[in-house]
């Protein structure tokens, strides 16, 4: 199937369809955030402005880190970092010191970028313990933001300043590693336009006909390509919202007539979940676009019970675009299924042990991927690199097979991840910070299926002879280091833990532990 992106836009970067945009409709509203509407005459203005700034600091070739909430500025300063000439690198703006230390050290920024004094603080805190010149920039609301009016005179427009060449890099975008530090996916201008235009082929959005709502991080692959990205490229209104909280994402559905809703699993089942539900009007809303975890079979039929949308699951990692299959929005919708692999792509199925091709239709396996959406490699890692690209191929470590019709399924992951709410969650990294408490001498820590977060992180430590230790103490601990949802949900304080004839932390009986626990607590109540 050939693409639109070959045959009718010649599209070589995000940034040319912001120009495309802005010259076709510059009085369309591009972004909304709260009280704050901006035209895309306004947008590419500030994108413009912003990138002549970020040019004269010599961003060109390096990279920015973009840690900022969602909101008018993150976008236009992603747009801004392009084109400048640099390579965007958006992070949770929640990651503590650590974290940002650890990626400072790995990317080697220029300049970062951040919306908020505590941001700033973090930032600083973590550039003190890594060399190298770091400057720190920092936009937000009222006289700090990024927002720029356009010369009234003309359609406005990016001609004067950079649009990349295709093969230039556009992200370093960071994800969960085995070994426990994040790895930085590098991928380049075209493959972000060619992985827009794939999901077009099989979701397509209506042009400039549709309203979506973004409140997933924008720092987020899904959020990034689904929304900030895919509002541009079909020229639609994205509708930014900082946080989810069940009544404020319900009233911006119904006030500001959103046609298209991207959300993961978790944001579904709260929404549905939340009384009064049913009383707010959304027939705008025609569509909603599932990812980043599975989806409860339940969850899908409910909420297409219950509105006039339906319900569009995709597959994919930020490895991959970040997207490989959708359930099509105008054919058939395997419920169940993250649906078919989308154009210019290829899926197959290997032996998780031998990675020969698994043929047989309904046989499980690793999954692996070839497409010009594929990411170049991961920053700095060689081995990994080796191990996920084979002969044009990127293994996954998810596993799943194909159906008769060619409808994906995925049944388990080969990777040690546990997925909170969406996010990739690494046990080894958790570990690794556990063992930092001075009363912890071991750690394990496993994921348990839970319905609302699609799995719950359950730690396991030993703390030292004759001490006393409290798991909430443990805890605040670990709040100095990780994330919000790499705190485990429990920590369990043991005397010993299970092990192989090799010596190796037995999860398997780690988790027939935690089940039996589960069974007791239920005859007691």
């Amino acid at each position: 199937m050939d693409l639109a992106y070959k045959t009718a836009f010649g599209r070589l970067s995000v940034l040319h369809m912001l120009d495309a945009a802005a010259q076709a409709c510059p009085d369309r509203i591009a972004l909304i955030d709260d009280d704050m509407r901006v035209s895309y005459r306004d947008y590419v203005s500030s994108v413009n402005a912003f990138s002549q700034r970020l040019s004269s600091q010599g961003v060109a070739g390096h990279r920015v880190i973009l840690l900022c909430e969602n909101s008018v500025d993150f976008a236009i300063a992603l747009y801004g970092i392009y084109a400048a000439g640099g390579q965007a690198v958006p992070i949770s703006p929640a990651f503590t010191a650590h974290e940002l230390e650890t990626i400072i050290a790995d990317c080697s920024p220029v300049v970062c970028i951040a919306d908020s004094d505590t941001a700033v603080g973090k930032l600083k805190s973590a550039r003190s313990n890594v060399t190298g010149e770091l400057l720190i920039q920092k936009t937000g609301s009222g006289s700090a933001s990024l927002v720029e009016n356009a010369d009234t005179n003309g359609p406005g427009g990016l001609r004067e300043i950079y649009l990349p060449e295709s093969d230039r890099l556009a992200n370093l975008l960071y994800t969960g590693g085995t070994t426990g530090r994040p790895k930085g996916v590098n991928q380049t201008h075209e493959e972000l336009s060619i992985n827009l235009e794939q999901r077009q082929a099989l979701v397509p959005l209506e042009m400039e006909n549709e309203r979506i709502l973004c409140f997933m991080p924008m720092y987020h692959s899904f959020a990034m390509s689904l929304c900030v990205q895919g509002a541009v490229q079909t020229r639609n209104t994205l509708i930014i919202k900082n946080k989810f909280h069940p009544i404020s994402i319900l009233e911006s559905l119904e006030k500001d007539q959103v046609t298209c809703l991207p959300a993961g699993p978790t944001a579904l089942i709260s929404l549905l979940g939340y009384e009064g539900f049913e009383e707010h009007d959304l027939s705008h809303l025609k569509l909603v676009i599932s990812g980043s975890a599975a989806l409860p079979l339940e969850t899908l039929e409910a909420w297409e019970r219950m509105t006039d949308s339906i319900i569009c699951e995709g597959y994919g990692q930020t490895e991959a675009g970040p997207v490989l299959t959708f359930n099509p929005r105008d054919g058939e919708r395997k419920a169940g299924t993250v649906g078919i692999v989308v154009p210019e792509t290829e899926l197959r199925i290997v032996d998780v042990d031998t990675a020969e091709p698994l043929e047989e239709t309904g046989v499980a396996g690793e999954i692996c991927a070839k497409g010009p959406q594929i990411m170049q490699n991961y920053h700095n890692r060689p081995e990994e690199n080796a191990e996920a690209l084979r002969d044009g191929w990127l293994f996954t470590g998810d596993v799943g097979f194909f159906d008769a019709d060619g409808y994906l399924t995925i049944c388990d992951r080969k990777k040690d991840m546990v997925i909170v709410s969406g996010y990739n969650v690494y046990p080894r990294e958790i570990n690794e910070i556990l063992l930092q408490h001075p009363q912890v001498v071991e750690a394990a820590t496993i994921g348990v299926p839970d319905v609302y977060r699609g799995e719950l992180i359950q730690s396991f430590v030993i703390i030292n002879d004759n001490k006393y230790c409290k798991n909430n103490d443990i805890k605040e601990f670990c709040k100095n280091f990780l994330i919000f949802y790499k705190i485990p949900a429990e920590i369990h304080i043991v005397t010993s833990l299970p092990k192989t004839s090799v010596g190796k932390i037995n999860l398997v009986e780690l988790r027939r532990i935690l089940d039996e626990k589960a069974v007791e607590a239920g005859a007691e109540n």
